[in-house]
């Protein structure tokens, strides 16, 4: 997830960066990069939430339109995948349709 997520961030910066991108590739990149960002930034704190409620290991990652929670967990109880939800709920803004929330060993 890192490397592909970086790997995007310097191809958006290349078309920053770049002298022959027009105006509107440079403001159309400047705003996916903005939007990433924010999405990564989100993930981390949502992981760090979770963690911080004794789950011993969380992956989180998020689109425009939907976001998914790998917990480490033999099974979730449906008090813990409230708890979750209500993380995620309370960091975004995101519909609970379109929360998924997965344990695994």
């Amino acid at each position: 997830r890192t490397d592909t997520r970086n790997q995007e961030i310097m191809y958006l910066d290349a078309i920053i960066a770049s002298s022959s991108a027009s105006a509107e590739s440079k403001t159309a990149a400047e705003a996916k990069k903005a939007e990433m960002i924010a999405l990564m930034e989100s993930e981390l704190v949502i992981e760090g939430l979770v963690k911080a409620k004794g789950f011993e290991d969380v992956i989180v990652s998020s689109s425009a339109s939907n976001i998914n929670c790998i917990v480490k967990s033999a099974e979730l109880t449906k008090a813990e995948v409230a708890q979750i939800v209500d993380i995620i709920k309370g960091q975004t803004n995101f519909d609970i349709d379109n929360i998924k929330i997965f344990p695994v060993e």
